[in-house]
Order: C-alpha cells, then sequence, then structure tokens
C-alpha cells in the first residue's frame, strides 16, 4: 500500500450522493448514511478487508465470522472476550446478503444495545459497500460506503444519529490510517491507541449556499480566514490557504495540498496538513469534507469533517488543535457572511 493516503468522506443524510440501493427488494427507509472514501490501497485490497474476518479485523473490531457466500453469516464482534458472538456489542445473526468479488457486498448490520425493536430479524437495516478504482488515483481506491433501512422515529433516530455522527466516521477513519500507515487499532486500553479521532463540525449560516460556496472556493471569498489562497475547483487541483504571506515557503499555511473532490454547492473534499510545528505529521496528509446543503430561510448548514488523524503524540496533538481551529474557523465565516 503507498504511504500517503487520499481520503474523501462523505457524511450525508438523504439524498445528496443520491446513490440507488443494490438491494432494490428491501425498503431503505427514510435516512441514509452515505460516504464517498479514496484509500491508498488497491481494490482488491480494499475488497478484501471488508469481504474477510481477517481483513475486518484489521481496522473495524477485534473479532469477525465472515462464511464468504450470500446467505451466510456476516457477523462482527466488538467484545471478542466478552461477548465472543457479538450478541451484546456486535452484529449477531447478521448475513451477507450480496457479494460480487472485488467490487462490492452488501450485509444485515444490527444494533443490539438498542434494543428489540431494530433487532429482530429478518433485520432492517443493512450495508453496502462498492469499490472501483480511484480516477487519477493510480492504485488507490473509490469505496462508496451507504447504511440503509432506518425508519423515521424517535427509536431509529437515535440509531442514525450514533452511526452518522459517530460510528461510522470511527471505523472510517481506522480504516484510512491502516490503508496509509498499516497500523491496527489497538482493542484494549492496555495495547494502545484506538486511532478513533476525528472532527466533525456543524453550523448554520446566515446566507445562501451560493455565498457560502464563493467563501470556500474562491480567491476572495477565501479572505475571510486567509490572507491569500490558490485554487483550482478539479480534483487534483491545487487548494491552498496562507496565513503569513510573509513567512518562509512552506511555512505560510496549507501549502502543497489539493482538491480531492467537487460537487458544485453540495460538498468539496481536500487534502489538508498540520502546522509547521508539527513537522513529523505535516508531511501526512488528512482530508477534510465540506458539505452545504440549504436551511430554510436563506440560511445554509455546513457540515465540516475531517479525517485521517493517525497515532502517536503528534496526531493527537493535531486533532486537539483542529478541534479547536475548525471551530474558529467557522465562527469566522459566520460573523463575515453575516455582516455582509
Amino acid at each position: 500500500m503507498q504511504r500517503i493516503a487520499a481520503l474523501v468522506l462523505s457524511l450525508v443524510a438523504g439524498p445528496a450522493l443520491a446513490a440507488e440501493p443494490m438491494l432494490t427488494d428491501r425498503d431503505p427507509g427514510t435516512h441514509v448514511i452515505e460516504y464517498e472514501v479514496t484509500l491508498d490501497a488497491t481494490p482488491p485490497e480494499v475488497f478484501g478487508l471488508w469481504s474477510t474476518a481477517e481483513g475486518l479485523k484489521r481496522f473495524m473490531a477485534p473479532g469477525a465470522t465472515v462464511d464468504g457466500t450470500v446467505s451466510g453469516r456476516y457477523q462482527i464482534t466488538f467484545d471478542a472476550e466478552g461477548d465472543p458472538e457479538g450478541a451484546k456489542h456486535g452484529t449477531k445473526g447478521a448475513r451477507l446478503l450480496h457479494l460480487e468479488p472485488g467490487t462490492s457486498l452488501a450485509a444485515e448490520w444490527t444494533f443490539p444495545p438498542l434494543g428489540e425493536k431494530l433487532n429482530t430479524p429478518p433485520f432492517p437495516t443493512w450495508v453496502e459497500v462498492r469499490i472501483e478504482p480511484a480516477p487519477g488515483k493510480p492504485g488507490r481506491t473509490r469505496l462508496h460506503f451507504a447504511h440503509y433501512g432506518f425508519a423515521d422515529d424517535p427509536d431509529w433516530k437515535k440509531a442514525y444519529e450514533l452511526f452518522n455522527d459517530g460510528n461510522w466516521p470511527l471505523v472510517l477513519n481506522r480504516l484510512v490510517v491502516y490503508c496509509r500507515d498499516g497500523v491496527s487499532p489497538a482493542w484494549s486500553e492496555a495495547e494502545g491507541d484506538h486511532i478513533d479521532r476525528f472532527v466533525r463540525k456543524e453550523v448554520v449560516v446566515d446566507a445562501p449556499v451560493e455565498e457560502v460556496w464563493s467563501a470556500w472556493t474562491t480567491l476572495e471569498g477565501v479572505r475571510f480566514i486567509a490572507e491569500g489562497a490558490r485554487i483550482t475547483l478539479e480534483p487534483g487541483g491545487p487548494y491552498e490557504w496562507y496565513f503569513s504571506m510573509d513567512a518562509p515557503e512552506g511555512s505560510r499555511g496549507g501549502e502543497g495540498n489539493t482538491v480531492l473532490a467537487v460537487d458544485p454547492m453540495r460538498f468539496l473534499a481536500f487534502e489538508w496538513n498540520a502546522p509547521p510545528s508539527y513537522p513529523e505529521v505535516r508531511k501526512q496528509k488528512h482530508q477534510v469534507l465540506l458539505q452545504l446543503e440549504p436551511a430554510g430561510g436563506g440560511q445554509t448548514r455546513v457540515v465540516l469533517t475531517s479525517l485521517g488523524f493517525g497515532t502517536g503524540p503528534q496526531w493527537k496533538d493535531v486533532h486537539a488543535y483542529f478541534e479547536k481551529a475548525w471551530d474558529a474557523v467557522l465562527k469566522q465565516l459566520e460573523a463575515s457572511l453575516s455582516s455582509d
């Protein structure tokens, strides 16, 4: 696997990615969780991570049972010692629903801690994974992930929020770190690092989508936070913010970063790097996804998500840094647009 990952994550409720489910004979539900990820591994490597027990244990959970045939077991165990069958903390009883070697799979998903209503066979929710070569990125893989079947009531809302806002980004952070660095999570505090760090921020800005989009994608717009910028809105194009034009080259801000994905007025994904004060991890890019959607009354909901935070003291410090830094950026965005 290559050492520098390119990850595009989309955390989306509803139709933003608009992928039709592969399984058309099941109810997709009211809410859908979707992600798109570009990983530093080949399609066969990524497919192996999702389709085998050994692969799943490298990034998702300490235990797994995968029979490898449709209707066979696809069970994940998050407490391999205390709950080896995944009855309380896993997906006991889940089955593989679809398997296309090298390109796609689908499997049931269960929620044992959330009660019988959400865990009565046939299980109402399922996950789908689609895999293809990443355009313009030789040796890398684009993975589309979706979780279908969430109904519209308080119990299902709780499950949806748990997985949309936390569990699946956590799993994907583990996946990107494994593909980039070859490092699996530690499954106990005694063993070390769970690799469960990610950043997710959400604000509602008093400006229409077009103005918010311009603030992130044009040289003039980015001046709400930066002294200068270099942006070409196409995959592989530069996406650089300069916070200090007088600083030495290489220390001016987000230098060397590129655009990863563009869907105008809806989402933008780009590489990002640590400040120069963290030289070990500044060379390893992490990623940011900006998701925009109308919030009514001329306002825009902005969801910013960042993954790719690895292991070791500098990555922990960088994660803590960006938890605060992105808050500051979004507050400045709000202030800039509300004053127009």
